[in-house]
């Protein structure tokens, strides 16, 4: 047990079961999986890139990384009334390209809806007003199968404290609402000194 906590994206099967498809009244095959995320970093505003004066034009911002520590969301942020966008293009966590426009919202953290492995381009439209902007990680991590949203449960434990330590999450982690996202928002806010269990299932057999 203690090598597979270490394993980030790894994933277990539980168990075989089925669940009904509510436009056939079939039933699909469904599989219990747990997925472990070993300290991921907490969300923050600046991760992806450091606070810049926004620019007069259009631009391509620069990227701090490309790649996640885990496959998570998105987020944009300025000091002053912004009504520019910046679109993300990457990939998601199961390697499919993909993009995703945010738009600022005055001055606010904005939070992205998908989820992304890498990112490999970050562009600003021209400013609507003088800013400092900066792009960060939110609180979403990407599962590592599709989800069907049932069943959905987890678990939090002090990293250096061991499974055993480990306590279920009394509100159940979240998926979001968007569609073909896959992944959660755990109610414990995120920390790189914590691991976090995410039990679901899954129709999908990889």
């Amino acid at each position: 047990m203690a090598g597979f906590m270490k394993m980030k994206g790894l994933a277990a099967i539980l168990g075989v079961g089925t669940t009904k498809a509510a436009n056939t009244g079939g039933a699909l095959v469904s599989m219990k999986y747990v997925d472990v995320f070993t300290n991921p970093l907490a969300a923050a505003v600046d991760t992806v890139v450091a606070t810049v004066a926004s620019s007069v034009g259009a631009v391509n911002l620069t990227l701090l990384i490309t790649t996640l520590d885990f496959p998570r969301n998105l987020t944009i942020t300025a000091d002053a009334a912004q009504i520019q966008s910046v679109t993300f293009t990457g990939t998601d966590q199961f390697n499919a390209a993909q993009t995703e426009e945010i738009h600022f919202n005055g001055a606010a953290t904005v939070v992205g809806t998908k989820v992304f492995k890498t990112v490999t381009v970050a562009a600003a439209e021209a400013r609507s007003g003088a800013a400092n902007i900066s792009v960060g990680i939110g609180s979403i991590l990407g599962s590592s199968r599709k989800m069907n949203g049932l069943c959905i449960d987890g678990a939090v434990f002090t990293t250096a404290s061991g499974f055993a330590t480990a306590v279920q999450e009394t509100t159940r982690p979240v998926k979001p609402a968007t569609a073909d996202v896959h992944g959660v928002t755990f109610n414990t806010a995120l920390a790189a000194t914590k691991t976090y269990v995410l039990s679901y299932r899954s129709s999908e057999v990889r």
